[in-house]
């Protein structure tokens, strides 16, 4: 089963994760991004032009969104307020 995370802040960012989360811990839930025939890797680019690749979503417990750096265990880039929801 799948779910879609959206971003209230930034309407062009909205993913498609499985809908059950592999970590969960009291502070937030961790979601992975569904596997696909394209590419659906979130890449950001840092200010040293290094690119990271993240396959995860953590959401709050009030609602807010971050990339998930999944190695090291740590929120990372915070999407704001998202909206989760079953598809």
């Amino acid at each position: 089963m799948y779910a879609t995370i959206q971003s209230e802040q930034f309407d062009k960012f909205y993913c498609s994760v499985k809908a059950e989360p592999i970590i969960q811990v009291e502070e937030y839930n961790v979601y992975e991004l569904v596997d696909s025939i394209f590419p659906n890797d979130i890449i950001v680019k840092t200010k040293d032009g290094k690119e990271i690749i993240f396959r995860h979503i953590a959401i709050n417990n009030q609602s807010n969104g971050y990339l998930f750096d999944f190695d090291l265990k740590k929120l990372y880039i915070d999407m704001g307020l998202c909206r989760y929801s079953k598809d």
